[in-house]
């Protein structure tokens, strides 16, 4: 119990700055997010060769597009992963699992994210929020279904052990 208490508080506070992380970027000017995001192309060009990059769109800004969105993605793929490890805790403490809450926490992250860089001279979209939400919601599915299936695994094998 006392394990289960402490995952609780480290993927409570992992959540909560990661959490700080997305809207830290979100308040970045869209010049400077753009400009990060070019460099990162810049690079993964110089190593995979241009001939050799899909074609993402007619223009270099699609393709410095797609970066900017994968980073949106692997944020939130992360933050699912947090409250995927919270989730874990709160079961192990309260023998209750709470996806509901933790998908609706994934999804209210994403709209405050868009609500955010509004003020920030950056654009707001419904797509970004549905793609944050996808992104959170992917590892917590993955985590639920992994962590069902070892506790009826448990629960089997202790069936079969008061069989005998």
């Amino acid at each position: 119990m006392k394990r289960a208490k402490i995952c609780v508080l480290i993927f409570s506070i992992l959540s909560v700055l990661w959490t700080g992380y997305i809207f830290h970027n979100s308040t970045e000017n869209g010049e400077v997010s753009n400009h990060r995001s070019e460099q990162i192309a810049e690079q993964i060009e110089a190593v995979v060769g241009t001939e050799n990059l899909p074609t993402v769109g007619k223009t270099e800004q699609s393709w410095n597009a797609w970066i900017r969105k994968a980073a949106h993605g692997f944020e939130f793929a992360l933050l699912g992963v947090c409250v995927g490890g919270l989730l874990i805790g709160l079961y192990l403490c309260r023998g209750r699992w709470y996806l509901g809450s933790a998908l609706f926490a994934v999804l209210l992250v994403g709209v405050s994210d868009e609500f955010i860089q509004g003020f920030f001279e950056r654009t707001d979209s419904v797509k970004d929020v549905l793609l944050d939400f996808s992104a959170g919601a992917a590892p917590l599915l993955i985590i639920s279904a992994v962590f069902a299936l070892v506790m009826v695994q448990k629960k089997t094998a202790k069936r079969k052990a008061l069989k005998f």
